[in-house]
């Protein structure tokens, strides 16, 4: 939610954090955070959400450069 300024916008955030379902598994958990982000990006640009995909296909603990990152995104348009 970068970018936010509107106090209302981040009430709204935190109450649906507060608002989930409370799971055994850290997995569950850690997805509903990452859900709130993913959505919030479409706020300002799909194109976001893309990016934030595009993450995913790196392997779990691998160093990510960010030069390199920003040459695949305008590799692919």
């Amino acid at each position: 939610m970068a970018g936010v300024t509107d106090l209302n916008e981040w009430k709204f955030a935190l109450k649906r954090l507060q608002n989930t379902e409370i799971y055994g598994d850290v997995t569950d958990k850690l997805f509903v955070r990452l859900r709130l982000s993913y959505d919030a990006l479409a706020d300002f640009d799909i194109a976001l959400q893309l990016c934030f995909l595009y993450l995913s296909a790196f392997p779990e603990d691998e160093v990510i450069f960010t030069g390199y990152v920003s040459q695949l995104w305008i590799g692919e348009g």
